[in-house]
């Protein structure tokens, strides 16, 4: 079974051996283990949030302050804290989804209170059609504010009217970036509409140059198994691939107007980051420019790591360049290469490709791929918004992550599914124009949902297990 759908990072890309002797030297000293293995601050572990604000303002050009630094148990936590606290379902509108969106956000979204308020906000050539979005927004400008029925606001919140959820920067599944000038806009109509855009700013450390060339083989020794820690020339976060945050420039613009009538300047983005692509999502951690809570011995763990500069040393020298190699080796199994949006870099986990329009049924193509391929893969009606009946596009779209099988195995995955067809043996895509998103070329797409509670437990290695751990409503036919 190949998986090119679990967006996990490989194996290889696990620092255990950073994360062991951090952990080592922190649990061997009590001025860190002491307060590592307590309750900790409201905020999280203050070293982290101090090695945090250092990085950022490194990273982005502008001053971050450790007080307005958060640490949370991972961006889907960090999602829900943000819901709690700036959003009441008597207040809050609408939550205002960009199209195609990262799918286990719309569950967390209606847990919140909002099922049956999810808008489809399509993603556009670049990253978010603004037009749509404002015409959204100017549908509600005629009712009338509502008073808190479930929750009171207190000091420390705020209850927004609306909330925008986004990926700017290599957006899953799509891989678009919002240009500036994109960003700034929006920022502005959030501004305007009593709006917080919730900003998920998961990728934007993992970018690269796009390779032009096919790598070297990776170097094979029998002493290396295949879940060994890979080690590559070090590649640096392209200079031209960083753009400001969402939350930076609507901290340049100072309060607005809402925030001038209330007295108290809360903003109108937020940032929500985890080290889940970075260290390895079982580190359960993350940050948020504003609200959270905090995860008190994975963050002592992480702070060592950032502060003896082991975590620099790992992205630059296994996760950029390995997933730089495995993006280019999956899009020369699909035969063209992918332009990205903003210059000559790329990003990410995943290639969102198109279907061509006389192509069989992506549910055809998807129980031929494993039943007859043993191929799992992203079916685009996965990335819709929840409850949105008017999606078209995602019938012939597909997402495939070159992130989690090993290099050879992702190659095959789509090397096999090139075979698909309505029935085996019977090809379809040919390499047209017609297959072309992004500069990508043809690709192939599943409709399911996975029933948790009656998906069957998979014994077996690791790179074999089921996909029994999302948290998704489908229903897959596996071939155990």
């Amino acid at each position: 079974m190949i998986n090119l759908l679990r967006g996990w990072p490989s194996p290889r890309m696990l620092p255990s051996k950073f994360i062991s002797e951090a952990a080592a030297r922190t649990l061997a000293n009590p001025k860190t283990f002491v307060p590592g293995l307590q309750y900790g601050d409201d905020l999280g572990y203050r070293p982290l949030r101090k090695e945090i604000s250092s990085w950022l303002s490194n990273v982005y050009g502008r001053s971050h302050h450790v007080d307005n630094i958060c640490i949370t148990a991972g961006a889907s936590l960090g999602l829900a804290n943000i819901l709690q606290s700036f959003t009441e379902p008597t207040v809050t509108c609408a939550i205002w989804v960009v199209a195609p969106c990262y799918f286990l956000a719309c569950p967390i979204f209606e847990d919140a209170g909002f099922t049956g308020r999810l808008r489809t906000v399509p993603e556009g050539e670049e990253g978010i059609d603004l037009e749509w979005l404002k015409r959204g927004l100017e549908s509600f400008k005629t009712k009338d504010d509502k008073t808190p029925t479930y929750k009171s606001p207190g000091y420390a919140r705020k209850f927004y009217r609306h909330i925008i959820y986004t990926v700017p920067t290599c957006a899953n599944p799509s891989g678009k970036s919002m240009p500036l000038h994109i960003r700034e806009e929006l920022v502005g109509i959030a501004r305007e509409h009593n709006a917080l855009v919730i900003c998920d700013d998961v990728y934007d450390l993992i970018q690269w140059p796009i390779l032009q060339n096919t790598p070297p083989p990776l170097p094979h020794s029998p002493m290396q198994g295949k879940y060994s820690y890979q080690v590559f020339p070090p590649i640096a976060l392209p200079q031209q691939s960083i753009l400001p945050r969402l939350c930076d420039i609507d901290a340049r613009l100072g309060p607005s107007t809402y925030d001038l009538e209330s007295g108290s300047h809360f903003g109108h983005a937020i940032s929500n980051g985890s080290f889940s692509k970075l260290l390895g999502p079982g580190m359960r951690t993350g940050s948020t420019i504003s609200g959270g809570s905090p995860c008190q011995l994975s963050a002592m763990i992480i702070s060592d790591l950032m502060s003896c500069g082991d975590l620099v040393k790992h992205i630059d020298t296994c996760i950029r360049p390995a997933l730089q190699r495995r993006h280019f080796l999956a899009l020369t199994a699909v035969r063209r290469y992918l332009e990205p949006l903003g210059g000559d870099t790329f990003g990410g986990y995943f290639l969102w490709l198109t279907l061509p329009p006389d192509s069989p049924p992506a549910a055809e193509l998807a129980d031929w791929a494993i039943a007859d391929q043993d191929v799992f893969i992203g079916p685009g009606n996965l990335f819709e918004v929840a409850g949105d009946t008017q999606a078209t596009w995602s019938s012939g779209k597909v997402r495939i992550c070159y992130a989690w099988e090993n290099e050879d195995m992702v190659v095959e995955g789509i090397e096999r599914f090139k075979k698909g067809g309505t029935k085996p043996g019977e090809m379809i895509c040919p390499n047209t124009e017609q297959n072309k998103l992004m500069g990508a070329t043809y690709s192939y797409h599943i409709t399911y949902s996975i029933n948790i509670s009656e998906f069957p437990a998979c014994t077996g290695d690791l790179e074999e297990e089921s996909l029994k751990d999302y948290k998704v409503k489908l229903i897959f036919h596996v071939k155990y």
